[in-house]
C-alpha cells in the first residue's frame, strides 16, 4: 500500500492523532499530549507527532517526544541536573501504531525510523526510551529495529558515562526499553550501560547513595 508521512504541528491535529492512538493501541495509558508552547517552553522542544496518511485517511501514528514523567521522577528526588538532561537528551516513544487491517505492510517501520531520524537531528538529544505493555507483537517489533528491552515488571537503570536515569517499574507485565541513537563521549554521549537494581538498591539511589553494590552493568540483552 502506498502512504506518506507527515509530521504535524497543530495542536488540534496533534490532539486528533494522539487519540488515534489512543483507539489502536493495545494499551491505555499514553501520557497525554501537551501544547506545543508549554513543551518548548519546559523541554527545549516540542513532541513529534508523525502520521502515516493514505487516501486522506491515517493508517498509522507514532508520538515522540520529552520523558516529562522520567524528568519529574529525577526532580522529585532531587536530581535536578539529571532532569534536565533527561529533557534535553532522552526522547520517550509514547505510542505508536498502525491499523489492523493495514499491519504488516511496513508502515510501523517506516514511522518509527521517521521518528528516529526526527530526534537525531536534534542537537542534545540521542537516547530513545518507552515501555512495551506485554504485548510480544510489540515487543519484537522494537527488538527487530534495534531496541534492548528488559525484564518484565522490572525497573531499569541506564548509565550514561557518570549519570544514571532510573527507570522504574512495578507493573507486572510491560518491559522498559531503549536505543542508544549515537555515541560521541567528547559530546556528551557515552555509551549507554543498563541493568537492574533490586529494590534494596533502588531504595538506596532514592537516599542518594553513592555506589550500588550488587547487579552489574550489562550491555545488550537484559536478560538478567
Amino acid at each position: 500500500m502506498n502512504f506518506d508521512i507527515y509530521e504535524d504541528s497543530a495542536d488540534a491535529v496533534r490532539t486528533r492523532t494522539w487519540k488515534y492512538l489512543d483507539r489502536v493501541l493495545p494499551h491505555r495509558g499514553m501520557f497525554p499530549m501537551q501544547p506545543v508552547e508549554r513543551e518548548r517552553e519546559a523541554a527545549g522542544t516540542n513532541a513529534t507527532v508523525l502520521r502515516a496518511v493514505n487516501d486522506g485517511d491515517t493508517v498509522g501514528a507514532v508520538y515522540i517526544g520529552p520523558s516529562w514523567e522520567e524528568a519529574t521522577d529525577a526532580k522529585s528526588n532531587g536530581a535536578n541536573a539529571m532532569a534536565d538532561r533527561i529533557l534535553r537528551s532522552v526522547r520517550s516513544l509514547h505510542g505508536i501504531g498502525v491499523d489492523a487491517e493495514h499491519r504488516s505492510e511496513g508502515i510501523g517501520s517506516a514511522l518509527l525510523e521517521a521518528a528516529e531520524a526526527r530526534v537525531a537531528s536534534e542537537p542534545d538529544a540521542w537516547l530513545i526510551i518507552g515501555v512495551a505493555h506485554g504485548a510480544p507483537e510489540l515487543e519484537g517489533f522494537y527488538e527487530r529495529h534495534g531496541y534492548v528491552l528488559g525484564e518484565p515488571s522490572r525497573s531499569m537503570v541506564l548509565r550514561v558515562g557518570s549519570d544514571v536515569i532510573v527507570l522504574p517499574q512495578s507493573d507486572p507485565e510491560p518491559r522498559w526499553f531503549y536505543k542508544q541513537l549515537t555515541r560521541d563521549e567528547a559530546a556528551g554521549k557515552p555509551p549507554v550501560r543498563a541493568f537492574h537494581p533490586t529494590h534494596r538498591q533502588l531504595a538506596m539511589m532514592r537516599a542518594g547513595a553513592d555506589q550500588i553494590a550488587g547487579d552489574q552493568p550489562r550491555t545488550g540483552n537484559l536478560g538478567v
